[in-house]
């Protein structure tokens, strides 16, 4: 069974994360991860007894390659995905037809959308011809999306930026995102109520206060 840090306590060390996290990875022998580092079956252990759960993937990618949340895809969830890359948009339609896919950057302003052979490297930059973003409130909006329960953010440096575009009066139970510990992303999300609650890899775990999750 998956040992997570106990709902609404704050580690005072990133020692005390890292053990969480350890314990979870030696764990996970009892399903198929799908994600780099195990987030999946870490968010899998957030909503254990939910089978209708609802998630925004934004910077998705891939259908099932290093995805955080495949695994609740197959457990019978569905979502919003999110991802600048008509590729991945026909990868989804394809493979995760209940996904609803949004083919776009998410944040404010104009950037260049950059790609590397890795795809998963794939980030916008500043500079000229570039493509407009779009605020995650207005695609969540557009979608009619009234409640969240899990959200993973994998933007490449510009995690702050989406979460600061979310409507925050529809509050995901959980949210995972690339930051550092002590990061201006973990400072803004405590700000809202959450509370760091786990990390794997290089994927902060943040939980809603008084939030039940499963």
């Amino acid at each position: 069974m998956f040992k997570a840090l106990p709902q609404g306590s704050k580690p005072s060390t990133v020692k005390a994360i890292v053990k969480t996290a350890l314990k979870l990875l030696l764990g996970r022998g009892s399903m198929r991860s799908y994600s780099q580092y195990g987030e999946d079956v870490y968010a899998m252990s957030k909503f254990r007894h939910k089978r209708d759960g609802f998630y925004v993937d934004v910077g998705a990618y891939h259908p099932h390659l290093y995805s955080v949340t495949y695994a609740l895809y197959k457990k019978g969830w569905r979502g919003i995905a999110i991802d600048p890359n008509p590729i991945t948009k026909i990868l989804f339609r394809i493979f995760r037809p209940r996904d609803t896919f949004v083919c776009t950057g998410v944040g404010n302003g104009v950037r260049v959308y950059k790609q590397f052979d890795d795809g998963a490297y794939n980030t916008f930059v500043e500079g000229e011809g570039g493509q407009a973003l779009r605020p995650l409130a207005d695609i969540l909006s557009e979608n009619h999306v009234s409640s969240i329960d899990f959200m993973n953010i994998d933007v490449e440096g510009m995690d702050l930026e989406v979460l600061q575009s979310h409507n925050w009066n529809i509050p995901p139970k959980v949210i995972a995102v690339e930051a550092e510990v002590g990061s201006p992303v973990q400072k803004y999300l405590e700000e809202k109520g959450y509370v760091l609650s786990g990390l794997l890899g290089l994927t902060l775990f943040f939980s809603l206060l008084n939030k039940q999750t499963a």
